[in-house]
């Protein structure tokens, strides 16, 4: 008996599920096993000095640390982030991969995900806490809420959009690239179908991206030796 789209789509969705857990069980066996890198440590340390930025990255990565720290300082306990983020890359690949191409197999999605864990560095991501391991769940959500905001012109998804970019700006700024495709993609739709809603989305991602925008030469500044421009004061001193 041939299956309905219906079910296909939850046996695809299985299995991609039974594929992430066994991986991510894999991923948390090597992370007790295997001493923090010398990056690893490094971004760890921030979650001991908060700031609004460091000389090289943005804070994300040492804010998510510092709620593991008063628990625990671990090699494992630094790197349940990691696994925990690799889990929600793949989910929202997934759910990416269906809104992209709703008229295929199901399966397709299921591939895509596979294809994701087959990927050396993914694996790496997945187990080390770095800057990326931050920026690819974040990308892909934003991804997924722009590509509904445009079709269905919901002021929700766009809200979604907006605080997506706005993190991955805090994970990397390079992330500042991500939010400027998503600038032109709303541009465009905008052009095709003017809407008061779709505006006030496009003027939304704007505003996160400016503020990417800001963060980004901030640290372009110190890094040429000059000063930084005005962030506030640091979270925790």
């Amino acid at each position: 008996m041939n299956s309905t789209p219906a079910t296909a789509s939850i046996s695809a969705g299985r299995a991609a599920l039974l594929l992430v857990v066994v991986c991510t069980a894999l991923h948390l066996l090597v992370a007790g096993r295997v001493e923090l890198s010398g990056d690893e440590a490094h971004y760890a340390l921030y979650g001991y000095f908060l700031d609004w930025s460091y000389f090289d990255h943005p804070p994300l990565v040492g804010w998510l640390q510092a709620l593991i720290l008063p628990f625990s300082d671990s090699d494992f306990a630094l790197r349940l982030w990691p696994a925990a983020l690799g889990v929600l890359s793949s989910l929202a690949l997934f759910r990416l991969t269906r809104t992209l191409f709703p008229d295929e197999s199901p399966w397709t999605a299921f591939v895509a995900v596979a294809l994701l864990q087959s990927a050396l560095a993914f694996q790496v991501f997945s187990i080390a806490m770095e800057p990326d391991t931050v920026l690819l769940p974040l990308s892909l959500g934003a991804a997924v809420f722009l590509l509904r905001a445009v079709e269905h012109e919901r002021a929700s998804d766009w809200l979604w959009v907006g605080v997506l970019f706005g993190l991955a700006g805090l994970a990397k700024y390079t992330a500042v690239m991500l939010a400027v495709g998503a600038l032109l993609l709303v541009l465009l739709s905008t052009a095709n179908a003017s809407t008061s809603l779709a505006k006030a989305g496009g003027y939304t991602v704007l505003l996160f991206a400016a503020v990417g925008v800001y963060l980004f030469f901030s640290a372009l500044s110190v890094a040429t030796g000059g000063k930084p421009l005005p962030l506030g004061k640091p979270v925790l001193h």
